[in-house]
């Protein structure tokens, strides 16, 4: 089935005076877009490029695409990556990925615990600071990590985003606080080792191999945070792969934990959950990420992709695997079979 595909996305640019300097990390690279688009064409696909800003409404409506490949991060508000979901689903138009509640919930990291914590699934203890003046619970003890509460790809979490006492605390949400103009969610800092789990499906959905982040590798100066500094100053291909000596059995919940999750908070097509161990080496999800970053260089450190070198899986293959995972849930073939149908009666008739 060959289709015309419309593959939504935003762009890294260039920073505006007085951003924050992390603010497009969410962003994709023209290559990361044209290799997605690449994949495409090379099964055969018409692919329109269109990018999320404020005219993506008209864009995608005129766009005249059986299905929209949706990797775009929005661009603005605490529900930005919902927009292009919901303006599909009011346009009528098939997408792939997670839909507008899914998404809109993963980017609040304290509405994606609670939802854990429903499921009996492990999630460090929390607390949203809205203030720097608000008192820290009783059952919170230090150290703890302080992010802000709607961003993703490390931004705000930097080698500084541990508080080890009150006033590291205070001074940490104080800067989310102003700086991303948003509440700090505050929560236990668990020292142990950190994995990702990419996952693809839906009824039946299936976690691709285990990825390690070796924490132990990179600058101590990193202080056991993957931080927005680790992601785009120290990272390199060597500083993850499969996980070292951990039994099968351990390999095993750890994907279960992924599924689980993906399940949990409504994911769709693909998803990619964090998890780190506790000081006992408990197995706890930090984040889900129901739009995770598709980058296919080697070197960029993308986790799906390389999850799926791991499997095995040609970027063209895995790329157009998620694709499929739409098709089959939207039931497209069957869509645009019927519409080819009704176009035909609709033709007779006006004849």
């Amino acid at each position: 089935m060959v289709l015309t595909i419309g593959l939504t996305y935003n762009v890294k640019k260039a920073n505006s005076n007085g951003q924050a300097c992390d603010i497009s990390a969410e962003y994709d690279d023209e290559y990361t877009i044209s290799s997605i688009k690449d994949s495409f064409e090379s099964r055969g696909h018409a692919v329109k490029l269109i990018e999320a800003d404020d005219n993506m409404f008209e864009k995608i409506r005129s766009s005249g695409a059986d299905i929209i490949f949706n990797i775009a991060e929005g661009v603005r508000g605490e529900s930005r990556e919902s927009h292009v979901p919901a303006i599909c689903e009011m346009l009528g138009i098939p997408y792939t990925g997670s839909g507008p509640l899914t998404l809109a919930i993963c980017l609040d990291k304290a509405r994606t615990k609670e939802i854990l914590n429903y499921y009996n699934i492990p999630t460090a203890k929390h607390q949203v600071f809205k203030t720097p003046e608000d008192e820290l619970d009783k059952n919170l003890k230090y150290p703890l990590i302080v992010k802000p509460i709607h961003e993703g790809s490390s931004i705000g979490v930097g080698v500084k985003a541990v508080a080890r006492s009150n006033r590291e605390l205070v001074d940490r949400v104080c800067e989310i606080n102003i700086k991303y103009n948003q509440p700090a969610l505050v929560e236990k800092f668990l020292p142990g080792r950190e994995f990702t789990v990419a996952v693809i499906g839906n009824t039946k959905p299936y976690a691709l191999p285990v990825v390690e982040i070796y924490l132990s590798k990179y600058p101590k100066k990193t202080k056991g945070v993957y931080s927005y500094e680790a992601k785009t100053i120290w990272e390199n291909d060597s500083l993850s792969g499969p996980p070292v000596n951990i039994t099968p059995e351990f390999d095993k919940d750890l994907k279960s934990l992924a599924v689980r999750s993906h399940a949990a908070l409504g994911c769709r097509d693909f998803s990619r959950v964090d998890i780190r161990l506790d000081e006992n080496d408990v197995a706890h999800v930090i984040e889900v990420n129901p739009l995770p970053g598709l980058n296919p260089k080697v070197e960029a450190v993308s986790y799906f992709p390389k999850a799926g070198r791991l499997a095995g899986l040609s970027y063209e293959d895995l790329i157009n695997e998620m694709l499929q995972q739409g098709i089959e849930r939207n039931k497209l073939a069957e869509r645009l079979s019927g519409n080819r149908i009704e176009n035909a009666i609709q033709s007779r008739i006006s004849v």
